[in-house]
């Protein structure tokens, strides 16, 4: 199985500019060997952020579904010493409170006889 192909930045502002000069979609498709789909995401994009649409990197931005972890964690943390200083635990937060929260948070085990 051949690889995907891979096309200059400069052909894909030149193949948009051919669609919105009124050029079929399914011609080019034809012409380039092109699937419409990708033709149509070149021209959506050109005409949404001009040639920057079509300059941009591929794959999922940095810092993808790690983003949402990093920021899940301290939320529980805060979340699971809220709770204990209500019921007047005195907390520090350090790895042992930490992984007691989450472990009590994911009710794979109670804290002291609390469920948050």
């Amino acid at each position: 199985m051949a690889g995907a192909r891979v096309f200059r930045v400069e052909f894909r502002i030149a193949v948009a500019r051919r669609i919105l000069n009124g050029e079929s979609v399914s011609a080019l498709s034809n012409e380039l060997k092109i699937k419409r789909a990708v033709l149509y995401r070149w021209r959506d994009a050109y005409r949404k952020h001009g040639e920057a649409g079509l300059n941009r990197p591929k794959g999922r931005p940095p810092g993808g579904t790690t983003r949402g972890i990093s920021l899940l964690v301290p939320n529980l943390a805060v979340m699971c010493a809220g709770l204990l200083v209500a019921q007047g635990i005195h907390v520090l937060i350090g790895r042992d409170i930490l992984s007691r929260c989450l472990l009590s948070y994911s009710g794979l085990t109670g804290f002291r006889g609390t469920s948050l």
